[in-house]
């Protein structure tokens, strides 16, 4: 099991906009970047069909191996 363990896991207020986010790699450290995390969505492992990217509402991520951007939510 890897550790994703962050010093301060709690670092935006619940009343204002995200200002932060923490940017988690296996094998690297935790890294703290501005501004909103992407909106990324991760099939089940047991999934056995891709997911239909034809409508362009899920797009591969390219920051998050293994993710799907979710563009609605993202606007």
């Amino acid at each position: 099991m890897k550790n994703y363990e962050v010093p301060t896991p709690i670092i935006n207020s619940p009343f204002e906009e995200p200002r932060e986010y923490w940017y988690l790699r296996e094998d690297q450290p935790a890294e703290l970047r501005s501004g909103r995390r992407p909106p990324v969505v991760y099939p089940p492992s047991e999934q056995r069909e891709p997911w239909d990217l034809s409508d362009e509402m899920l797009k591969p991520a390219d920051e998050f191996p293994g993710g799907y951007r979710m563009e609605l939510v993202h606007l």
